[in-house]
Parts: structure tokens; sequence; C-alpha cells
């Protein structure tokens, strides 16, 4: 598995596939030549099997679309963005508590 697990947001899509969507969104901002990045990987990887069908994770690449990383204001990779995590049956803290259970 890799990066092309995820499908891949641009500034063409990224409005479409995430506010305007009525399923939450976990976007991974990263970029394939971020260690820290590829060492996070296989847990965001999880998510997308995990929370097949209940939450979209996309991944953006900060090197070809640096613009989506400005406008977010992000300071560093790796960054989450997380669109109507709060509104949905899929809670920020429960997502990350499941998560974490899934190690034990």
């Amino acid at each position: 598995m890799g990066y092309e697990t995820f499908q891949r947001l641009d500034t063409k899509n990224f409005d479409n596939l995430t506010f305007d969507s009525d399923t939450p969104s976990l976007v991974f901002f990263a970029a394939e030549r971020c260690d820290i990045c590829k060492e996070l990987l296989p847990i965001v990887e999880e998510l997308v099997t995990y929370y097949a069908g209940r939450l979209n994770v996309y991944y953006v690449d900060v090197d070809q679309y640096a613009e989506l990383h400005k406008r977010f204001r992000l300071r560093g990779i790796p960054s989450y963005y997380f669109s109507k995590i709060m509104k949905s049956s899929i809670g920020l803290a429960d997502c990350m508590r499941e998560k974490i259970s899934l190690k034990k």
C-alpha cells in the first residue's frame, strides 16, 4: 500500500469532495518526501478500511498543491483536515479512541 490507497485531491475537486459531500472526510496533507508522513501512512490507511462507506479519506500532495496547504494556513506536514466529522455519527474523539483500541 501507499499513497495510491487514497483518492487525491487537487484545487479543482477539493471543495466538491469535502465541503459539498454528505459524507464526513479526513484529508491527509503530506508529501512523498516526508519521513514522518511515511511513518503515519499505515495508520491512515487503516482508517480507509475501518471507516469504509462512513468516512472518505483523501490525500493532498503539498508539493504539488501548495495553494491548498496555504489556504488552510497549515504550518507543516503531516497535517489533517476533518470535514463534517463533528456533525456525523463518527465523532473525532470516537475516531481516535477506536483507532487506539485497534492497536491494543
